[in-house]
């Protein structure tokens, strides 16, 4: 019978350790545990000159998983999964034959899931950051300087604040006068660094460095209420389940010590 008991403790400890992850729910939201695609509505002004800092609010519509099927569309569990984004310093720009390609510095962004879903860009920028933000803190992350220095070619000793200066985010726009823009793309690298999802999302599973690989496309149209640019933004992460079987694991290796000492005694 003892060594049925300890037979059947050491199976659940090992099966415990090499059971696959599994989707999980963090404030009413759920995600795969493998990698995910979260849609993005995206609203922010346009930077007019270096030195600017770019920022704005957004709403995630859906949560997929990576096989396409959806895990979570907003209203799921009553929640809402919004955000906002904020301090991308605009460090140089590059004209382009197509416009020109804008490098920046800083940046981060915060997640917050509402049980009380008011998200809205037409009362009033003030009014509208509040609403994006008045959850709870589902996930902090802050840009990675993935994209080298300012000290890369072509843009070594044009950056605002020097060579060494990281860049975050490059968005390539449609025209060379900022005041102009009315289309482009972005992309950047974060990393997760708060929030009650935080565990889920530090994995540095994209490209073995990072959490998130981001990407962005906005335009002037349609009217984007108290905003001049509106698109979408996808971000790819490969999240895992909280370990939670660690402390069952660790119970079963308790019971199989406390075997060991029975048998001895």
């Amino acid at each position: 019978m003892k060594k049925l008991l300890a037979t059947s403790s050491i199976a659940l400890a090992l099966g415990l350790a090499a059971a696959p992850a599994n989707a999980f729910i963090v404030d009413g939201i759920e995600v795969d545990a493998g990698a995910t695609l979260a849609v993005a509505d995206v609203y922010e002004d346009t930077v007019l000159a270096v030195g600017d800092t770019l920022s704005g609010i957004g709403q995630v519509g859906f949560i997929k998983n990576k096989f396409g099927a959806f895990t979570w569309l907003s209203g799921d569990n009553g929640r809402e999964l919004t955000f906002a984004f904020d301090g991308f310093i605009l460090e140089t720009v590059v004209p382009t034959t197509q416009g020109a390609d804008l490098y920046f510095s800083g940046g981060h962004a915060e997640f917050y899931s509402d049980a009380t879903p008011d998200f809205s860009i037409n009362q009033g920028q003030a009014a509208n950051l509040a609403n994006a933000t008045d959850g709870d803190l589902w996930l902090g992350v802050t840009a990675a300087a993935s994209y080298g220095t300012c000290g890369i070619l072509p843009i070594a000793g044009t950056c605002l604040n020097g060579d060494a200066t990281g860049i975050t985010l490059i968005s390539s726009v449609n025209s060379a006068n900022l005041a102009a823009v009315s289309g482009g793309d972005g992309a950047a690298f974060f990393d997760a660094v708060s929030g009650s999802a935080l565990n889920n999302f530090d994995t540095d599973g994209v490209g073995g460095l990072y959490d998130f690989d981001a990407s962005f496309d906005f335009d002037d149209f349609p009217p984007t209420g108290d905003y001049d640019l509106s698109g979408s933004a996808d971000f790819k992460a490969a999240p895992i389940a909280e370990p939670v079987s660690l402390g069952l694991m660790g119970a079963g290796l308790a019971g199989l010590g406390l075997l060991g000492r029975r048998k001895k005694a």
